[in-house]
């Protein structure tokens, strides 16, 4: 695994470099499954609204969304929760290689996690892979519309119990799986990239 491309100024680095720290069999997941640099900085922007947030990053791969993170905004704290133990382990590695101590990575199933330890949450449709065979990871990627409205409505309750103002990035998700309680502030690349603020009830979203 090469490691050394993670030298240069984080404003520098591209995609392409980022992803040379991974396998060519993780490298060739990148473009499907893997948050690029230009939505990482998006997403970070709006949920790192002040000092020691701590942001959620719920199916978080291989750790690149959170380790860009972490490295984007030092007096954060990113975590990144995946069932795949494996993808666990590639990102402790590349957090210990590099000395990040304001990312950690969670081996667990994201429903196991109290979501209102969080300030904020990162959502790029993980749940995916159990409804469309072409985005398939590895034989862990049950093909089950079950298990994808059991997930669905996991995340759904989840969010919904989380404190007023919390911030939500969803990315590739449609709305319908977002209570009504959070309301829409903002959307870019051409709306595959949404920012939510929790509402307190429903008069606030008026």
């Amino acid at each position: 695994m090469v490691l050394n491309n993670l030298i240069k100024p984080i404003d520098l680095i591209t995609d392409k470099d980022f992803d040379l720290v991974y396998s060519p069999a993780i490298r060739a997941l990148s473009s499907r499954h893997w948050t690029s640099i230009k939505i990482v900085k998006k997403a970070v922007n709006f949920l790192c609204y002040k000092e020691n947030t701590k942001i959620l990053d719920v199916g978080s791969g291989v750790g690149k969304f959170s380790i860009l993170g972490a490295l984007l905004k030092a007096s954060n704290f990113f975590y990144g929760v995946d069932f795949r133990k494996d993808f666990i382990e590639i990102s402790d590695n590349l957090k210990k290689e590099h000395r990040i101590e304001n990312v950690f990575f969670l081996h667990n199933y994201f429903d196991k996690i109290d979501f209102n330890n969080f300030d904020g949450i990162y959502f790029f449709n993980s749940f995916h892979e159990r409804i469309d065979k072409d985005t398939v990871i590895d034989e862990l990627s049950e093909f089950s519309y079950d298990l994808y409205k059991k997930y669905t409505q996991e995340f759904f309750l989840k969010i919904n119990s989380m404190s007023e103002g919390t911030r939500l990035v969803t990315y590739h998700t449609e709305d319908i799986h977002i209570p009504y309680t959070y309301r829409i502030v903002d959307m870019h690349f051409e709306g595959k990239l949404k920012f939510y603020i929790k509402c307190l009830d429903e008069g606030d979203l008026e």
